[in-house]
């Protein structure tokens, strides 16, 4: 027989469910409500037999395909292409661990922790409607984030918070810890984003360094504050060409290697400023090649660099040289330990120093 608190718990289970329930039907229609219903009826189990936890496993892949779906419509409304191709490396990723792990892993928590994650899940999928709202207002236009931080906040830190919500749902505030490397991943991806739009402005740095690699490759160059001076043109360094873009990205990548594929020692925590460097190096040789572009007066080449496609390749050359570089440390660190393995060791041991000395005399005396 159940207990007049256990009972109660559950009547209060009931109305909340129903609550969010009604609110997600009236606000959001089109995110396939009997499946989204469907998984939350299931998950309110507290400890789940063999069937029901396979089960959770099935509902929790479709609120992920829910979630996942949200957060594709926003960045193609906001036409942020190179964080869409980062964001599924980073999603792929996480899948790859859950996938090493699935036999291991558990699903159980308490009603509480049900429902923090129930909340969180309807804060996500509010915090998604809101963002998909503000690009249907302007009528199926491309959207600019630039001089907008809150609005590319709230895109960067959306599968954030979506993940917490989601272990919650599944494993509770053990699942923090069970399911640290993947939020850590998430993290990497959006947290570094968010906060370099409130961080200082490094243009006048990009401005410096690019006049640097002009002036070194042969040009007569000027600066002046953001601003950078051939004969024949110029071009000034915004915020959006500053490279911290590029920074954060390689910043975010470097911290998913470091997870996936972990180095030991020392080389740990240089790898992420190494990162951030080469992504500051590249993106100044794209404003120095702009500039070039500008002076020769060729107007398509500079467009197709700094908004075109050429703009997405320096992106991924800064990937392409972070991942030699990574990948040539990890190399260097596998044969350090193989030498070390190879490598015989010496015992100073009594019994090992007494047979020496006797095989030593036998040769002396023959």
């Amino acid at each position: 027989m159940a207990t007049r608190h256990e009972l109660c718990r559950d009547a209060r289970l009931c109305a909340l469910a129903k609550m969010c329930s009604g609110y997600l039907q009236n606000r959001y229609n089109w995110l396939l409500q009997p499946p989204l219903l469907t998984c939350l009826k299931f998950m309110t189990f507290q400890k789940a037999s063999a069937p029901q936890e396979k089960s959770h496993y099935i509902m929790l892949l479709i609120l992920i395909g829910i979630i996942s779906a949200i957060y594709i419509k926003v960045l193609s409304d906001y036409n942020q292409t190179a964080h869409l191709g980062m964001s599924l490396l980073f999603v792929l990723s996480c899948g790859l661990l859950l996938w090493e792990r699935r036999t291991s892993l558990h699903l159980a928590r308490s009603r509480s922790e049900f429902y923090l994650g129930l909340i969180g899940l309807v804060f996500t999928l509010s915090w998604g409607g809101f963002l998909l709202s503000q690009g249907a207002s302007q009528g199926g236009q491309t959207l600019n984030l630039q001089g907008q931080p809150g609005i590319n906040a709230l895109i960067r830190m959306f599968p954030v918070f979506g993940g917490f919500a989601l272990v919650l749902l599944a494993s509770g505030w053990n699942g923090l810890r069970q399911f640290w490397r993947e939020l850590v991943i998430l993290l990497a991806l959006g947290l570094p984003g968010t906060l370099s739009a409130f961080i200082a402005d490094i243009s006048p740095l990009t401005a410096r360094f690019s006049t640097a690699l002009l002036w070194y490759g042969g040009f007569d160059v000027v600066r002046d504050g953001l601003k950078i001076f051939l004969e024949g043109g110029g071009v000034e360094v915004y915020y959006g060409c500053s490279g911290m873009e590029s920074v954060t990205y390689i910043l975010g990548l470097s911290v998913l290697c470091l997870i996936m594929f972990p180095l030991s020692g020392w080389k740990r925590y240089f790898i992420p400023l190494v990162g951030m460097i080469i992504g500051f190096v590249v993106n100044g040789i794209r404003v120095s090649l702009m500039a070039i572009l500008v002076s020769s007066g060729n107007r398509a080449a500079f467009d197709y660099w700094h908004t075109g496609d050429g703009s997405l390749i320096f992106g991924l050359l800064a990937v392409v040289v972070f991942g030699s570089f990574y990948l040539s440390i990890q190399t260097l660190e596998q044969r350090q330990q193989q030498l070390a393995q190879a490598t015989p060791t010496y015992t100073d041991s009594p019994e090992l120093t007494q047979e020496l000395q006797a095989f030593l005399e036998t040769e002396d005396d023959q």
